[in-house]
């Protein structure tokens, strides 16, 4: 099957996030272990105040323990959300920069998917030729595919131009060339371990 493609910024940035939503961590598990940080946190903190308390001469009011509780883990909760955001905001503006600046990326792209081999072309002079043993997966979301290499990068394959009969045969061929697989939230993933 031979394909031709211009990846736009847009399909980019969608194999970019395919890429890191395979590998990531699920949101709850995220969630989890941010609330368990802040968990840990806020028990060390009980446990200094208390310290102090009992170390203290004179008795400390009541009312203030919660409040240093509070006013002490509030600074490093507010930084962990603060730092979480920022990651993901830059990830995505790193992205956007990456296809930007690299010419190789708004070239048009020729690939030719057969149940033996993978060979890709562009007009800017890439070309690439390989089994599918250097394949670890794939995963296919709304008018992009990638293939994901054992190595950790991926090549995209822009969909956007092909029918559903086509795409039928691209599966069909990706699952023959890949065949473990698992499905996944938002596309196929298939893996070979």
């Amino acid at each position: 099957m031979e394909l031709s493609f211009k990846v736009s910024e847009a399909q980019y940035l969608r194999a970019w996030r395919l890429r890191n939503k395979s590998r990531s961590m699920p949101r709850a598990k995220l969630i989890g272990l941010c609330a368990f940080i802040v968990a840990i946190v806020v028990g060390v903190t009980i446990g200094v105040v208390y310290f102090w308390q009992r170390l203290a001469p004179a008795p400390v009011k009541p009312g203030l323990s919660g409040i240093a509780i509070v006013g002490n883990s509030l600074p490093l909760i507010v930084l962990i959300g603060s730092w979480v955001s920022l990651a993901a905001a830059f990830g995505e503006m790193n992205a956007r920069r990456q296809y930007r600046h690299d010419p190789s990326m708004q070239a048009e792209f020729t690939a030719n998917l057969t149940q033996e081999s993978v060979s890709f072309q562009s007009t800017a002079g890439v070309s690439l030729e390989s089994g599918w043993n250097i394949y670890e997966s794939w995963r296919e979301g709304k008018d992009v595919a990638i293939l994901i290499l054992t190595s950790g990068t991926y090549l995209i394959l822009g969909l956007s131009g092909i029918n559903e009969e086509q795409r039928a045969e691209l599966r069909n061929i990706l699952n023959m060339a890949l065949p473990e697989k698992s499905a996944s939230e938002n596309g196929l993933l298939v893996s070979r371990s």
